[in-house]
């Protein structure tokens, strides 16, 4: 998912909620996030979250498309 590799992704199971968690061993800043779903199996909502403070918080909601392509999607909230 993260291996820069166009032949690996990661694949959910059915139903939802589904969600992908990446940890960091120092503070990042995240300025983008590239994702792209096979047409058909598009997420519907999907959002990012910070923790800070042992708390999660929501930074970012992506509206994606359905379709096969690149997308490039961050708004801090």
């Amino acid at each position: 998912m993260i291996d820069d590799c166009d032949d690996t992704c990661w694949n959910s199971d059915q139903g939802s909620p589904q969600w992908v968690e990446v940890n960091f061993s120092l503070p990042v800043t995240v300025e983008e996030v590239h994702i792209q779903f096979q047409g058909g199996f598009a997420g519907k909502e999907c959002w990012v979250e910070a923790k800070s403070n042992g708390e999660f918080r929501r930074i970012s909601s992506i509206y994606p498309e359905d379709n096969n392509a690149l997308q490039i999607s961050l708004k801090v909230l």
